[in-house]
């Protein structure tokens, strides 16, 4: 923390490990539960859902520590166009949502391995709009999950807008990894 300062736990050498969003109740670093928001369409649930690590091991006692930050759960960005015109007048009152994932894990503070708590039932996220719109799009939203894979032929993504339903299913299984960005166009 800049400003105070860090008293070294009368060893020659530490790990230091930092990680955001904090959470005092977390006590056992091997085993850290973790949970994205179900909603990210505000800002803060969508940032609250980014879980960010960082571990410099053996580090002799000194002032200044450099602390170089990881997102380490999975990123998804889908962008919408639609074939037909006027098919998609108003994309702020679209939802994009994910369906059937792990939205809760376990991190390991020690080592930064994120793993999807696989006694807890499926679940969806609503994804964030995006201010921007990529170029070529008629909307673009964004949204954190738990690394995890999809099988094949599930319906995964659901668009909804003007009372329509739109799913799109992977033809082949997915692998979403930690520290990644998958994109959906």
């Amino acid at each position: 923390v800049s400003g105070n300062d860090i008293l070294w736990p009368g060893v020659k050498k530490a790990d230091i490990y930092g990680y955001y969003p904090y959470d005092a109740s977390q006590v056992a670093p091997g085993a850290y539960q973790f949970q994205v928001k179900k909603d990210q369409r505000e800002h803060t649930d969508y940032s609250q859902s980014d879980f960010i690590w960082t571990k410099v091991p053996a580090l002799s006692p000194t002032k200044n520590v450099e602390l170089v930050f990881s997102h380490i759960l999975s990123k998804i960005n889908i962008n919408i166009h639609s074939t037909q015109d006027g098919l998609i007048p108003d994309p702020d009152n679209m939802k994009v949502t994910i369906t059937g994932i792990q939205t809760k894990g376990l991190i390991n503070v020690g080592d930064g391995t994120v793993t999807g708590d696989v006694n807890t039932a499926l679940s969806e996220v609503i994804f964030r709009k995006q201010n921007a719109t990529v170029e070529g799009f008629d909307a673009s939203f964004t949204g954190i999950i738990i690394p995890q894979a999809i099988s094949e032929n599930k319906k995964l993504i659901l668009i909804e807008f003007n009372g329509l339903n739109f799913y799109y299913s992977p033809t082949e299984s997915l692998s979403f990894q930690q520290e990644t960005t998958k994109t959906f166009n």
